[in-house]
């Protein structure tokens, strides 16, 4: 009688609990939790985001499906410092986000820590946490040298044959007739004596004629040199801008001509960011995209993302961006 008791009491706990909150909330800890960073250095601006490695699970009583949120955290006191000098502390800050997951809205809080202020290039700049549960984190990041970048473009009319989606969507037609084919030229002066990183992030543009309709007209192409040939591609997913990781181990202390293509008009927008990043940076997202190589690819070898916290956990990294166009 007492069993049957406890099981019926238990039985009504659970549906108390499920009746006011419409998503059950709970965690999962398969590994001692700890605290992640994420942060970087850049011309006027700190960022930093301390993540638990535990995350928050949700399951809806209206879905079978397990839903995850990641713990971010602001109860640290983050400072920075410049060359060995105290040069700021990060302040907190938080935006929200509304998902849709399993049947209704959730809406999930955000939290970093920032400070707007101007860096110098050269200067190293470190960043040292502390947390009354998860302890002490250090990292250092240098901000890097940006080397001299010159830039030009060519337009040549041209005649190709475009390939294009026919309207009945199954068919494929292809039509002749002369384009612009505008080059975008990026010389990059290699800094002497030391190495070199970067990422060209291709941005876009603005079209002017009716090239548009061309669904499968080329978006842009990388002249094939060595550089390209051996860069990791970071790819923007849901889009056709991808990202390019080099460094100038290939032109190390010399001047170096990238080239792309573009079938375009010569009055339309082309624009690319460079960015000059820091060793541990250019190291770290050099990993992800191993990483986003290695998971379509289920006998692929585990890739460990690079990190340079005291913790092992995280990146501390520096950059800074220029941004070039054609008008």
């Amino acid at each position: 009688m007492q069993k049957s008791l406890f099981i019926i009491l238990l039985f009504v706990g659970v549906l108390s609990c499920t009746s006011d909150d419409e998503l059950l909330e709970y965690y999962v800890n398969s590994f001692e939790p700890q605290l992640s960073l994420s942060g970087y250095v850049t011309t006027d601006s700190i960022y930093a985001c301390l993540t638990q490695t535990q995350k928050r699970e949700f399951r809806s009583i209206y879905d079978p499906e397990i839903y995850t949120e990641t713990i971010t955290d602001t109860t640290a006191t983050v400072v920075i410092y410049e060359d060995g000098k105290f040069f700021c502390r990060l302040k907190p800050k938080s935006y929200t986000v509304n998902k849709y997951v399993g049947g209704i809205n959730r809406i999930e809080e955000k939290k970093y820590y920032t400070a707007y202020k101007m860096v110098s290039p050269g200067r190293t700049y470190a960043i040292k946490i502390e947390h009354n549960t998860f302890g002490a984190i250090e990292a250092s990041t240098q901000l890097p040298l940006v080397a001299k970048v010159l830039m030009d473009t060519l337009s040549v009319l041209k005649d190709v044959f475009l390939i294009y989606d026919s309207s009945d969507g199954d068919a494929t037609d292809g039509i002749d007739t002369a384009i612009w084919l505008t080059n975008f030229y990026l010389t990059i002066s290699d800094i002497p004596s030391m190495s070199n990183y970067f990422m060209i992030h291709e941005m876009g543009y603005t079209h002017s004629n009716e090239l548009e309709k061309y669904r499968n007209t080329p978006w842009s192409r990388f002249e094939l040199n060595e550089v390209i040939l051996e860069s990791q591609v970071l790819t923007s997913y849901g889009s056709r801008m991808q990202k390019y990781l080099f460094s100038d181990k290939y032109f190390e202390d010399k001047d170096y001509s990238l080239c792309f293509y573009h079938c375009k008009d010569e009055s339309d927008s082309i624009k690319y960011d460079m960015y000059y990043y820091s060793e541990d940076y250019y190291k770290y997202n050099l990993s992800v995209a191993a990483y986003q190589l290695a998971i379509r690819n289920p006998f692929s070898k585990p890739v460990l993302i690079h990190s340079n916290t005291s913790n092992d956990i995280g990146i501390w990294g520096a950059y800074i961006k220029e941004t070039f166009s054609n008008n």
